[in-house]
């Protein structure tokens, strides 16, 4: 399936908001009042996130622990009877230099299927 990114980021923010979800995790986003509500969010109010036309999109969001490295949506497979993300989380065994808070946030085509989420941690 096409997935267009809209955003992959190691955002370097305090951990002030404890509203935050700084850890991981994944996210379905269906309607425009729900994308309004995530682009308003926590440190996601400080970047530029365009309009989305959920008529025939989605949006998911892919989090990673603070302190990680990198987090990838890499494919979305779809199933007569759900969709199927695959996120590359990359982790390490050392400590970040400089911590931050890892996400992805990427559009594919419209489908009103349940999605799992399946993250395969790839180390460096």
């Amino acid at each position: 399936m096409d997935i267009d990114d809209i955003l992959n980021e190691v955002a370097n923010f305090g951990l002030d908001d404890p509203e935050c979800p700084y850890e991981q995790s994944g996210l379905v986003i269906k309607t425009t009042g729900d994308w309004n509500r995530f682009r308003q969010s926590c440190l996601f109010s400080f970047f530029e996130l365009p309009n989305v036309d959920f008529s025939d999109s989605i949006v998911l969001v892919s989090t990673q622990n603070f302190g990680e490295f990198g987090t990838t949506v890499e494919a979305v497979l779809e199933f007569d009877a759900e969709l199927v993300v695959v996120i590359k989380d990359d982790v390490s065994d050392f400590d970040s230099p400089a911590p931050g808070y890892p996400f992805d946030i990427v559009s594919i085509p419209r489908r009103d299927l349940p999605v799992e989420f399946i993250r395969v941690e790839v180390f460096f």
